[in-house]
């Protein structure tokens, strides 16, 4: 990715700063997943039982149909009115059409989304309410929903690349790789919740958990960023977004609707308090950034190590 000067009518009509409009939607899409499903946590540990079209629903459903649609339209615009340098570097499918890798997660997860909806109502309605989250419905909504946070995560990646960004598109650029990195860091820490308990710190699941989990997150993140502190920005976007659900959702009423109620409340209560990944995340942009030079084998081990350092 190359930074020059240049003024905002050199850069092409389609594009805003240089970037896809796709691209920006995609990383909302993201956005709107992690807040929905956040929401949903929430309403479930507040409310109980929801339906089909309850809020935190809707506003997942709305990032699957910004993600879907819009790296659709992406699709049928290279296919059909791109040039032959955006068909190479695109991939092809079906003999006919073009898309970039993130698009094609983007369109593949807001299909499986979709689809969850539907037979996630019909599931209840067969079955009863839910025991555990781990039901088919569940399990296809969840993936639909990781496939469109990375598949986000690569159009933010691979929107730079051969392009030459002003300035401002530069920045805006980075701040789109740290919420999409920072969204997707959020979705893979609440669907292994269970083992990330803050209560468990004193036990070695939490942390066979964390080394398994976030090391080769951060260390990807790093790798692929082009600012400096990679992965402390993202774990930062991660922080802030939990944050920022935690005290806004709790400002407005709830009440349990499902038995038995042995503590009234009411009004929303919180997921719980994100874990500071911060920490952790910078000796492992520091690591990465100073042993450029070093075998990939070294940095990832010293990188590793630190994290288990810090986060011990």
């Amino acid at each position: 990715m190359q930074v020059i000067d240049t003024p905002r009518s050199a850069i092409q009509v389609a594009k805003r700063d240089g970037i896809n409009t796709y691209v920006y939607m995609c990383v909302l899409a993201s956005v709107c997943i992690i807040t929905g499903f956040y929401w949903d946590i929430s309403w479930h540990k507040s409310i109980g039982r929801d339906g089909l079209f309850s809020p935190p629903h809707l506003v997942v459903y709305a990032g699957a149909i910004l993600a879907g649609v819009f790296s659709g339209y992406n699709v049928i615009r290279i296919s059909f009115f791109g040039d032959n340098d955006v068909k190479q570097s695109s991939v092809k499918f079906w003999g006919i059409f073009y898309s970039s890798v993130g698009g094609l997660f983007c369109i593949w997860g807001a299909i499986a989304m979709l689809t969850s909806a539907p037979f996630d109502d019909w599931w209840h309605d067969t079955y009863g309410l839910d025991s555990k989250v781990s039901s088919p419905p569940h399990g296809l909504l969840l993936t639909g929903m990781i496939v469109i946070q990375f598949g986000a995560y690569l159009s933010v990646v691979t929107a730079a690349i051969g392009k030459q960004l002003d300035k401002e598109a530069v920045k805006r650029h980075n701040w789109l790789f740290a919420i999409a990195a920072g969204s997707v860091l959020a979705s893979i820490n609440t669907l292994f919740a269970d083992f990330l308990n803050p209560d468990d710190m004193h036990a070695g699941k939490f942390y066979i958990t964390a080394a398994v989990l976030f090391p080769v997150f951060f260390i990807a993140v790093t790798k692929a960023s082009k600012i400096k502190w990679g992965s402390t920005a993202a774990a930062g976007i991660f922080m802030a977004e939990f944050l920022i659900m935690m005290w806004f959702l709790q400002l407005f009423p709830a009440k349990p609707r499902l038995g038995p109620v042995l503590h009234f409340f009411d009004h929303y209560q919180p997921f719980r308090f994100p874990l500071l990944l911060v920490l952790p995340a910078i000796p492992v942009d520091i690591i990465m950034n100073r042993l450029k030079e070093k075998k990939p084998i070294l940095k990832v081990a010293a990188a590793s190590f630190a994290f288990l350092v810090v986060i011990l």
